[in-house]
């Protein structure tokens, strides 16, 4: 049985700076280290014992969510930057006002695949393209090591979206319009079975260890 929990890294300072996230290198907020703990415990308890490998973003604010899991577990992160979220160009690191004001939306119908929202930013067709190659990179060097291996995948929020597509082998040409919602510091789990071979999404952004946390 092979089984991939796929996190959103937790609260970034671009979070909270209301900054245009993208590959602008933030790092996570004094929250986010705190989200980042509780969701390494949550996955310490899944997957204590267990055959492991852990994959990252290699974005500090991913990276750094991805090294409290790894400290939980005591296992190494793999950084693999085809897991960085999408690139939004120059309007990275600006302030969302700004993108507001200078960027261009999506087409409603016709072709989105290939509108860049502004000037550098990735296509959707290319974003897709790339966090596809990311999940065979990450598929071919676990392949090798045990049908039981449970896989750990730290990424952004929109990058779920694509992530979860790759998965279910939905080609790019057909994301034009899909969006997942994914919260800060929420867990995915993907799971394919040895028999069939079906593929299944078992939950999806679950962030209960985080709001447990908020009422105890």
């Amino acid at each position: 049985m092979h089984k991939i929990y796929v996190v959103t890294h937790t609260e970034s300072m671009h979070h909270l700076e209301q900054r245009v996230g993208g590959w602008y290198d933030a790092e996570l907020s004094a929250q986010g280290h705190q989200q980042a703990a509780l969701v390494a415990q949550r996955l310490g308890h899944n997957l204590s014992g267990k055959v492991c490998r852990i994959f990252s973003s290699d974005l500090r604010r991913a990276a750094q969510t991805a090294d409290a899991i790894a400290q939980q577990l005591h296992l190494p992160v793999t950084l693999l930057p085809d897991l960085r979220e999408m690139s939004y160009g120059e309007a990275e690191g600006k302030s969302h006002s700004w993108m507001n004001a200078n960027s261009i939306p999506p087409p409603q119908n016709g072709s989105r695949l290939d509108h860049r929202i502004c000037a550098r930013a990735e296509t959707r067709r290319e974003f897709a393209q790339r966090i596809f190659r990311a999940m065979e990179t990450i598929s071919a060097e676990t392949a090798a090591e045990s049908t039981d291996i449970e896989t750990v995948v730290v990424t952004h929020g929109f990058a779920v979206t694509f992530i979860l597509m790759a998965w279910f082998r939905i080609a790019p040409s057909e994301l034009g319009f899909v969006h997942i919602a994914a919260s800060p510091g929420g867990i995915s789990l993907l799971q394919e079975d040895d028999y069939y071979h079906n593929r299944s999404l078992c939950f999806q952004n679950d962030i209960t260890h985080l709001v447990q946390a908020r009422s105890d």
